[in-house]
């Protein structure tokens, strides 16, 4: 019997085909049939009414067909899932590579790793290496330096059993005492050589130190000898001691004339004995000083600072070997002298050798109470100054907080009227003048002086005021009020530096000569404004046309205008004006003329011979013309490194700070090291 054939009409994507397909045939099989029309890896076809729960064994016969049955396939061609294999396949090979670069660089993280622990490990075993090696040094140091000390001890020890085995070699000479230039300066005696010989003979060990005893006198004589002597004397007080039976001295050199001993002038005043008497001199071996109490005569050496009071006694004690129970050494500093007593000695003898032996010192307050010449200033109050004609009243305040800027005013309307000038200056310029100074106020209405971080010598420390009042007859009462703000804030037309003639002078004179015109400022109005205006020839202000007139008779009368600075100042203050700033002037210092008051400011501050600068070694202040001398001597000593204990030369500290511990040589201090 013949197969009936059914005709389909089959769509895939675009592409449209007509078939005959026999109707015995399976939905599988037409479904295989269409994939290999089509060319599809996978086919599913739409359009067929297939009933429910069926699979593709359902035969074609079965179901209610069209003539021309459409139907559509759908599925994967052949080509699009190569394209996806081999997509899958780059997409496999991609990711196996990925993972092989990503293995690659764990392990190169791990070897770094590695690496850096080495190193560390290395790093630390070197750290560990170097602070052993520092450690054996500072033992080694230590080691070497107790070494020294026991070799010290047992030296300055057989020094001792020496001395002691030596003690009866005493050398007792009677010689004539004079006087001397060289043994005033050195302040020690010069012996003649016959006196040498005997030292040399007797073995007395050095340094020679010698008692000298004065000869026996009678009491009216010894009286007499009192009142001599203590009428040339500087400094006298109504307790006058009496004199000493013997002093002690050291010997400069053996060049004295036969017969003869040039003492020092001091000694002879203490021994109350006249050039020209005979004395007895006796060898003495001084035990070590362990400690020395020291008090001032004057309670002027506290003003002082501290660190600088400390470098200035132990440089003046490089000058004496041995110092003498109820003595006295004289210190000369800056203009002043001090004296410092002797008071209490360790071990308790009459003398006491400091010569190769560490000493501590105590300074015990002063003998006599001595008023500090300088008023403190407090923030926020008024303290009250009496000025005599002439004479400065000096005063002082202390800057704790630079992000202040710090006001001072006087008023005062009698010392106002006759003129008063302030002068401010830093603790390097102490006690400043009108020749000496870093801020001034001259010549104005109403002083006053602003210290603010605009001016070079802003910064914690401690500030000195003076106030001098011209032309007043007596006493005048001034009061002096201190004030902070904030830095930026008020106070502008202050007196700032020395090139300034008048911080606020064109604006004083100004408001003077607004005051003095107050008709011509209060009847002014739009209409006077825009006309015409004319200078004064006297003040230099422009005035209005119809104003000028009325405005230079007043004017004349009260303000003058100094062309030099080109100001306006009041006519009571303008002679004095010009007589203090620009007429000529000598340093008080070097005696040096200078044109006028700025120059000779300039001067004491930059180029005298004799202004005073800091030690770079020690916390004393000395003058330009002695200060090579002093640090090379004060360079010379020895110290010792506060970061590793070394010891050098000060000198040579500021190389080894820099170069050893990375300080800046801007930084390096004489605090730095001990």
């Amino acid at each position: 019997a013949a197969v009936a054939m059914q005709r389909f009409v089959a769509k895939h994507k675009e592409k449209v085909e007509e078939f005959d397909f026999a109707t015995d045939r399976t939905v599988a099989e037409l479904k295989q049939y269409l994939a290999e029309l089509f060319r599809l890896q996978s086919c599913k076809i739409i359009g067929l009414r297939l009933p429910k729960k069926s699979d593709g064994d359902v035969r074609l016969d079965n179901l209610k067909l069209r003539k021309k049955q459409r139907i559509q396939a759908v599925g994967p061609s052949m080509a699009d899932a190569e394209d996806m294999k081999n997509t899958d396949k780059l997409y496999d090979e991609k990711m196996a590579i990925e993972a092989m670069l990503e293995e690659e660089r764990r392990k190169e993280r791990e070897r770094q790793a590695e690496i850096l622990r080495k190193a560390a490990i290395e790093r630390e075993e070197r750290e560990s290496i170097r602070a052993e090696e520092n450690r054996k040094r500072a033992e080694e140091r230590r080691r070497q330096w107790e070494a020294d000390q026991k070799g010290r001890r047992e030296r300055q020890l057989a020094t001792e059993i020496a001395s002691e085995s030596r003690a009866g070699a005493v050398v007792h000479l009677e010689l004539q005492a004079l006087t001397n230039g060289q043994a005033d300066s050195t302040n020690r005696l010069i012996l003649p050589p016959a006196a040498l010989e005997r030292v040399i003979e007797a073995k007395v060990p050095f340094p020679l130190v010698f008692k000298v005893i004065a000869p026996v006198r009678k009491e009216d004589e010894s009286s007499k000898m009192e009142v001599e002597v203590n009428a040339t004397t500087s400094e006298e007080t109504s307790d006058t001691k009496s004199f000493r039976e013997c002093a002690h001295g050291s010997v400069s050199e053996f060049t004295a004339p036969a017969s003869t001993a040039y003492i020092p002038t001091r000694l002879l005043r203490e021994l109350g004995i006249s050039p020209g008497c005979i004395v007895t001199l006796e060898s003495r071996q001084l035990p070590k000083a362990k400690s020395v109490t020291f008090q001032p005569r004057r309670s002027i050496w506290f003003l002082i600072d501290e660190e600088e009071r400390k470098a200035l006694l132990e440089f003046s004690l490089r000058n004496h070997q041995f110092l003498e129970k109820g003595s006295s050494i004289q210190i000369a500093y800056l203009g002043q002298t001090h004296e410092i007593l002797v008071k209490e000695t360790d071990p308790e003898e009459p003398a006491v050798s400091i010569t190769d032996t560490d000493l501590q010192t105590t300074v015990i307050p002063a003998l006599v109470d001595v008023a500090d010449p300088c008023l403190p200033l407090a923030v926020g109050e008024t303290t009250k100054v009496e000025l005599v004609d002439g004479q400065y009243a000096l005063c002082k305040f202390e800057v704790e907080d630079v992000s202040k800027a710090y006001t001072l005013e006087a008023s005062g309307s009698e010392a106002l009227r006759k003129g008063v000038d302030m002068y401010l200056s830093d603790s390097s310029l102490r006690y400043p003048n009108h020749a000496g100074f870093h801020l001034a106020s001259q010549c104005e209405e109403s002083p006053s002086l602003r210290l603010s971080d605009a001016d070079a010598i802003f910064k914690s420390g401690v500030f000195y005021v003076a106030v001098r009042s011209v032309g007043s007859k007596g006493k005048l009462g001034v009061s002096l009020r201190l004030r902070s703000a904030e830095r930026g804030g008020g106070g502008g037309g202050y007196k700032l530096g020395v090139n300034e003639n008048q911080g606020q002078g064109q604006g004083q004179a100004e408001g003077e000569t607004a005051a003095s015109s107050s008709s011509d400022t209060k009847s002014s109005s739009s209409s006077s404004s825009l006309s015409s205006s004319a200078v004064c020839n006297n003040c230099r202000r422009a005035i209005p046309a119809n104003r000028l007139q009325m405005h230079q008779l007043q004017c004349a009368r009260r303000n003058a205008y100094c062309s030099t600075c080109r100001k306006v100042y009041p006519v009571r203050h303008f002679k004095r004006h010009v007589q203090l700033e620009h007429s000529p002037m000598h340093c008080p210092d070097c005696k040096t003329e200078c044109p006028d008051q700025a120059q000779l400011t300039a001067h004491r501050l930059r180029s005298c011979k004799m202004r005073v600068l800091p030690c770079a070694f020690c916390a004393m202040r000395v003058r330009w013309a002695e200060r090579d001398a002093h640090q090379r001597e004060c360079g010379m000593r020895s110290c010792i490194c506060l970061k590793c204990n070394q010891q050098f030369v000060k000198r040579e500290m500021k190389y080894h700070l820099t170069s050893k511990h990375g300080m800046a040589p801007e930084d390096v201090s004489f605090r730095d090291y001990i």
